[in-house]
């Protein structure tokens, strides 16, 4: 091997590259630390051009790739190690709206297709009343139905005559305290403890025109993930109103 040594090489001819070539399948080896015009390392403006958008990145087999140009709005998405990253769509995110039901008629509304995951729901009252004094109760299941029992919470009704309470182990409550009156408000329920499948109610709900309200607590464990939820009228017929329900 032969070795040339000198403190500049400049072209021969004006306006022309000075070429270093390796022979057969060999490079060039420039050592670390070269410099471009006195500075050490390589200006990004003299990478050899591409297209605009795209990233460097590295592929599987840890040779220079490039990461395509994602559509307007997409986010650069990690696939892991050994793969490239990718722009992609933004997950939707946020609540799932189910389908309003009405509470015109009938004892229970059910909202099934309660999908994997899910770790809050939040039941919507809109003008809910009943033929008659009675209370509300959600029930909460799994694949293998709907639960009417071990649930553990308190419920109460407050209105300008004093308060009357009542054990929720039925079902969430709503207790109500005038028939034809309506209930507006809101129950949520939480999951507690997935691996136990262990979900926490908690409700507000104001009835009018008596200037009632309703409110309550409560704990219910299943024996597999929840899939449906129903809220059922414990002694009478709905008949006015709906219910609707969003889950994340």
């Amino acid at each position: 091997m032969s070795t040339l040594k000198a403190d500049a090489v400049t072209a021969k001819s004006t306006n022309t590259d000075v070429v270093i070539t390796g022979a057969g399948t060999g490079v060039p080896d420039i050592e670390t630390g070269f410099k471009v015009s006195g500075t050490a390392g390589l200006p990004v403006n003299n990478l050899r051009t591409g297209t605009d958008g795209e990233l460097i990145t590295w592929d599987a087999s840890g040779d220079p790739a490039t990461v395509a140009v994602g559509t307007a709005t997409h986010v650069l998405t990690s696939n892991g190690t050994g793969a490239a990253p990718t722009f992609q769509a933004v997950s939707a995110g946020g609540f799932t709206l189910a389908t309003e039901q009405s509470t015109t008629s009938g004892t229970a509304v059910t909202f099934g297709s309660i999908p994997a995951g899910t770790k809050m729901i939040v039941i919507m009252f809109n003008d809910v009343s009943l033929d008659d004094t009675g209370n509300i109760d959600v029930h909460i299941g799994d694949a293998g139905g709907l639960e009417t029992t071990g649930y553990i919470g308190q419920a109460f009704y407050f209105d300008t005559s004093g308060n009357t309470g009542d054990g929720a182990t039925q079902g969430f409550k709503v207790m109500a305290g005038n028939a034809g009156y309506a209930f507006t408000g809101t129950m949520i329920l939480t999951l507690e403890d997935a691996a136990n499948f262990t979900w926490t109610g908690f409700q507000v709900n104001g009835e009018y025109p008596s200037s009632g309200l309703s409110i309550s607590g409560g704990i219910k464990s299943l024996s597999a993930e929840l899939t449906q939820l129903s809220v059922t009228s414990l002694s009478s017929d709905f008949d006015r109103g709906a219910i609707n329900i969003m889950y994340q």
